[in-house]
């Protein structure tokens, strides 16, 4: 078995032998399948995996894919035949296929003799690993590439950077190569922009205002009432001791109706007191209740914030391992 290729250059070969090809037709296609077929069984895996290339790239089958890889683990080319092995099983087609068991063994082996890279980068930047194309940012995969160093570049524009870095076999890296904002001036006035922010609040609800006021009248008239209260039994109690029993068995006389009209007014202003008590209790009580249990609604508030001016630019770029 030949031993692997470095990610740039055997890629850019896989790459550039597709493209260079002209449209095939599925009738030619199929044509480059069969000799790449009778290659591989004559061990002439390089030129096989040439056929393989064209046809899978004019007409992409599970077993055009699977044959590619199985070119490529001969060849050596493991971080391939690990991304082409993948194709394969991500076709739901290939679900059928009664060597789908040894295929997930064998992207395991590839797996396990290259790198997985993520790569995170600014949306709509163009990527490249070494001299490889890998489209524009955000990716939604990672990528297989050859143990050892390379370069993966990203451009936006008229920014660009370049990150070096070195992977090892059967480890999964990350990279992050995203352009950050432009930093302000120092010597420039930050004009203002806004921001909008929602917050849940608690207005409180009229209803339990208006209840909680009732409460505290209601409570006031029996403060007030209970005070009366209290001054006209002192003074009926007077009147009784002065009088000392002349108004037993309903006597008439002025004093004994005065007696009684104090023991009556005091009374009165006991009940209210009590009414008064009661009734302001049960308001505060309820409006207090329906205070906290009133139901949160949100509200938007704008807020306005320094907004920053372009001045210069620059990329944040990280590999975890």
């Amino acid at each position: 078995m030949k031993p692997a290729l470095t990610f740039s250059v055997s890629l850019l070969f896989c790459a550039t032998s597709a493209a260079a090809q002209p449209k095939l037709d599925p009738r030619e296609a199929n044509t480059r399948y069969e000799e790449g077929v009778t290659l591989f069984s004559q061990k002439k895996f390089a030129e096989a995996r040439v056929k393989f290339l064209e046809a899978c790239a004019a007409q992409p089958t599970p077993k055009c894919e699977k044959n590619l890889a199985a070119a490529e683990v001969e060849l050596g080319l493991s971080a391939e035949a690990a991304t082409h092995f993948r194709q394969y099983l991500d076709d739901p087609n290939s679900a059928r296929d009664a060597a789908r068991t040894e295929v997930e063994r064998l992207f395991a082996r590839a797996k396990s003799q290259c790198a997985e890279v993520t790569i995170e980068a600014s949306p709509g930047a163009a990527v490249k690993v070494d001299s490889l194309d890998l489209g524009n940012a955000p990716f939604h995969q990672t990528f297989f590439v050859a143990p050892g160093p390379h370069n993966v570049t990203a451009t936006l524009v008229e920014r660009k950077r370049v990150e070096s870095v070195g992977v090892e076999a059967g480890r999964t890296s990350r990279v992050s190569v995203v352009f950050v904002e432009p930093t302000q001036d120092p010597h420039e006035t930050p004009t203002t922009s806004t921001t909008t922010t929602h917050a849940v609040v608690f207005p409180p609800p009229a209803g339990a205002i208006v209840l909680v006021a009732l409460g505290l009248v209601g409570v006031g008239f029996g403060i007030g009432f209970g005070v009366d209260s209290t001054s006209r039994t002192n003074d009926f109690q007077s009147q009784a001791k002065t009088l000392s029993g002349q108004c037993a068995g309903g006597a008439t006389t002025a004093e004994c109706n005065s007696l009684r009209d104090a023991r009556s007014s005091a009374e009165t202003s006991a009940i209210i007191s009590m009414v008064g008590y009661v009734a302001g209790g049960v308001a505060l009580v309820g409006g207090v209740l329906w205070w906290v249990l009133a139901p949160r609604k949100a509200t938007e508030h704008i807020v306005l914030a320094p907004s920053v001016g372009p001045t210069s630019f620059g990329v944040s770029g990280a590999f975890a391992f």
